[in-house]
């Protein structure tokens, strides 16, 4: 390197010479001019070109390939790698199959907080000093000691059909899918024909086999036509019963599914034929008019009307499957109220309903929990209306009283 300027940038341009990777190394440097020369300026560096071993993890209280108890306020899982350059490690939590949300850590704990029993994925890398990053690992665990149902989703909703799998800890052989109507009373099997394997044939008979994986036992999925089980919308719990050759038996924590049977509530895939609204997973086809419609102040007068193919039967003003606006001789948004005893179903005027399970009583007043679409109608029921029965309020507390109510079949 020959004479420079003073106080002009200089590089290296001698010889190659080889580092030895994960090896620390100083470099000093002097200046002169021939006849002074400089305090020596060092930098010492570490050379990093190898990419981390595959990390590890641990989770108090949360084996990996287990079943286990749910943890209240989660727990704390501890990430390792035996690398001696690490920065840090990329992570994301997982339910089931669903989407996973990564995040970022220079720490080597994270917290996890499963929302309830099913089955969880902890996926991590480890990142090196010079950002070499290692495949992603899963650490595997089941919450819920009985094990869980893996499908449905707790508090979902069916228009045709809902999708059935269970996981339990290992040593169970068999299953069988229950379900029952509403909140409470008994549990019973899913009725036989109504069920089909993944090959696409009818599970004929319970209970079904259940396999092992790495976390236990799971069953295969099933679809359940629950169109072809139930006949009013309003929610039902599903559970499945593990069995082992001994007689032993585990039974999981029960999910809500919320059949809408007509399959235009607002999270269901329509299309539209003509003056028709088809329901892409029910098939209802509903026919809607506007008969009156005459602004005044204060509210205006409308008088409408819906007919929907999934239910022709149904007794209306118009005649066999028409719903109305008009109920009692005055126009609301709801056609009528279905009290079950543990949940009610409320039927709009198109047909649609939102559904409610039943929750306290407190001075002759039941209020009640939304579920499945009536979750974000901003809905408000309640047993008791002054002088009738139950109300409803949307969110412009705009009040609905209904003076009969009928019961589900």
């Amino acid at each position: 390197m020959g004479p420079l300027p003073s106080g002009t940038r200089a590089f290296y341009d001698g010889p190659d010479f080889a580092l030895t990777d994960q090896t620390q190394y100083t470099l000093t440097v002097t200046a002169s001019d021939g006849t002074e020369t400089s305090p020596a300026g060092t930098e010492t560096f570490t050379t990093d070109a190898t990419t981390p071993a595959l990390p590890t993890a641990s989770c108090t209280g949360y084996p990996q390939n287990a079943w286990s108890a749910y943890i209240s306020g989660g727990t704390t899982c501890t990430l390792s790698d035996s690398s001696p350059m690490i920065l840090g490690y990329e992570y994301g939590f997982q339910e089931g199959n669903g989407a996973i949300a990564w995040n970022w850590t220079y720490t080597p704990t994270v917290t996890v907080d499963p929302p309830g029993p099913g089955l969880y994925h902890l996926v991590f890398g480890a990142v090196s000093d010079s950002s070499l990053a290692t495949s992603n690992v899963s650490y595997d665990f089941g919450v819920g000691a009985s094990g869980a149902m893996l499908s449905p989703a707790d508090g979902s909703q069916a228009a045709s059909a809902v999708l059935l799998q269970a996981g339990a800890p290992a040593g169970y052989t068999q299953a069988t899918f229950e379900y029952r109507e509403g909140t409470s009373g008994s549990f019973q099997p899913i009725p036989d024909g109504v069920v089909d394997a993944d090959t696409g044939s009818a599970v004929s008979s319970w209970p079904v086999t259940a396999g092992s994986v790495d976390t236990g036992v799971q069953t295969d999925h099933l679809t359940w036509y629950v169109a072809r089980t139930l006949t009013d919308d309003g929610p039902i719990e599903v559970e499945a019963v593990f069995a082992n050759g001994s007689g032993g038996t585990e039974t999981t924590s029960p999910v809500t599914v919320t059949p809408s049977l007509t399959g235009t509530a607002a999270d269901f895939a329509t299309t539209q034929a003509g003056p028709l609204t088809v329901g892409e997973q029910s098939g209802n086809a509903a026919l809607s008019a506007t008969d009156v419609s005459i602004a005044s102040y204060g509210s205006s007068l409308t008088l409408t009307r819906t007919f929907n193919s999934i239910e022709p039967a149904t007794p209306g003003l118009f005649g066999p499957g028409w719903t109305s606006s008009v109920t009692g001789g005055v126009t609301a948004p709801w056609t009528g109220l279905a009290d079950d005893g543990s949940y009610v179903v409320l039927t709009a005027t198109d047909g649609t309903t939102d559904d409610f399970s039943a929750g306290a009583t407190a001075n002759g007043v039941t209020s009640y929990t939304p579920t499945g679409d009536a979750v974000t109608s901003g809905l408000a029921l309640t047993s008791k209306c002054p002088g009738t029965g139950g109300s409803a309020s949307p969110p412009d507390a705009i009040v609905s009283c209904f003076s009969q109510t009928r019961a589900v079949a």
